[in-house]
């Protein structure tokens, strides 16, 4: 899938707007999608938020930056997780992964909220805006 695509399609889910207000997403850069491409540390899919822990970069016109760092990703609970088709071991550690996510406002903090995440075999799975079954 080509760079252009994914940015739109991630595009649409930030007008989107979550589903998930249960509380405010204020700690993130909601106005500002970043790339993150890296490797799969653990991938907790579970409530009230799923966690995917990479050791990776911020791509910037095509280059990662300098050095991997640590990342925390939250992302949406378990039931929206597998609505948009996530299972437990979608994430497997040592897959490479691309995230589009919103990054903490602190820019010395490495943790970020997922918008999209791109697996390790090109699959997408928009997580923002997708509802849970029962909502």
């Amino acid at each position: 899938m080509t760079h252009a695509r994914v940015t739109i399609f991630t595009l649409v889910f930030l007008l989107v707007g979550s589903a998930s207000a249960h509380h405010s997403d204020g700690s993130f850069e909601r106005q500002r999608t970043v790339e993150i491409q890296g490797t799969v540390v653990e991938f907790k899919l579970q409530s009230p938020h799923s966690i995917l822990i990479l050791d990776g970069g911020i791509v910037s016109e095509g280059s990662p930056q300098t050095g991997a760092v640590r990342w925390e990703i939250e992302s949406e609970p378990a039931g929206v997780m597998i609505r948009a088709g996530i299972r437990r071991d979608t994430f497997k550690v040592g897959d490479e992964v691309t995230v589009f996510t919103w990054r903490h406002r602190r820019p010395e903090i490495t943790r970020g909220r997922a918008v999209t995440i791109v697996a390790a075999d090109g699959a997408m799975y928009p997580v923002v805006g997708v509802e849970c079954a029962g909502a």
